[in-house]
């Protein structure tokens, strides 16, 4: 989410992360629905 809120698109946070786009956006869906706690547990 902290590159996300520094503006990185998504492809920038898939390559750091090491992930997929649909992980990516599932996480920032989390986050919006549920802020911080929406994301405990989630590994990556």
């Amino acid at each position: 989410m902290l590159l996300t809120a520094a503006g990185a698109g998504t492809t920038a946070i898939m390559r750091e992360a090491g992930v997929y786009k649909t992980a990516v956006w599932r996480w920032q869906e989390r986050f919006m629905a549920e802020g911080v706690d929406g994301l405990r547990g989630v590994a990556i």
